[in-house]
C-alpha cells in the first residue's frame, strides 16, 4: 500500500486506530512487498495494468494469469496488484465477484460437488483472504464472509454448477443480497 491509497482511507473517513493497521500490514513484510513489486513490474513491461490484465484474460485461474506474465509473479502477488488497483478506483467489489467466479472455475473444473474430502467452503476460502487481506475495508471482509458462507454452507448450488463469466444468475443474486452497492 503506498501513500496514494493511505490518503484514499484518510478521505474516506476511516479511523485512525484502521489506518495504523494498515501502514503496519504493508510496511511489515518485505516478501509481500517483493511480491507486489515483482507483479507490478511484469505488467508495466507489458504496457497493461492488472484490472486489464484480468480483463483481457477471462476465466483464467490466478495460477495462470501468473504464469502467463511470467518473469516470476507469483499469484498472490498478481492477486496483491489487482486488489490495490480495484481500492484505487473504487472496484473492489466488481473484482471480488470476478475472483470468485474464477476460485470457483479452479476449483470445481468439472462443475460444483459437495462430494470430496476437501469442501467447497475449505476448496475456495482462499478468495475471503484475498478481500479481507487485500480489500482494504473492514466491510468487504465481512461480505465476503457471507457471500462464502451462501454458497458452500446456507444454499449449494445443484451439483456440476459452474458459473457463468458474465451474468451469472446465482453468483449475480448473492452479491447483490450480500454486498451492497
Amino acid at each position: 500500500m503506498d501513500d496514494d491509497d493511505l490518503e484514499i482511507l484518510e478521505a474516506a473517513g476511516y479511523p485512525e486506530h484502521i489506518l495504523e493497521i494498515v501502514r503496519r500490514k504493508s510496511t511489515e513484510d518485505p516478501f509481500d512487498l517483493m511480491l507486489h513489486d515483482r507483479a507490478r513490474n511484469a505488467l508495466a513491461s507489458i504496457g497493461t495494468t492488472a484490472l486489464q490484465f484480468l480483463e483481457d484474460n477471462p476465466g483464467m485461474s490466478k495460477v495462470e494469469l501468473a504464469a502467463k506474465l511470467g518473469k516470476g509473479v507469483s499469484a498472490l502477488g498478481l492477486i496483491m496488484a489487482v486488489y490495490s488497483d480495484a481500492v484505487k478506483l473504487g472496484k473492489v467489489r466488481d473484482i471480488a465477484r470476478d475472483l470468485l467466479i474464477r476460485q470457483i472455475l479452479e476449483r470445481f473444473p468439472c462443475g460444483w460437488s459437495s462430494i470430496g474430502p476437501v469442501g467447497p467452503l475449505v476448496k475456495i476460502g482462499m478468495w475471503r483472504s484475498h478481500v479481507c487481506d487485500f480489500g482494504r475495508d473492514p466491510n468487504f471482509c465481512l461480505y465476503a464472509k457471507h457471500i462464502l458462507r451462501d454458497p458452500t454452507v446456507d444454499h449449494p448450488p445443484a451439483d456440476d454448477w459452474k458459473p457463468k463469466l458474465r451474468e451469472d444468475p446465482l453468483i449475480d443474486a448473492v452479491f447483490e443480497r450480500l454486498w451492497p452497492r
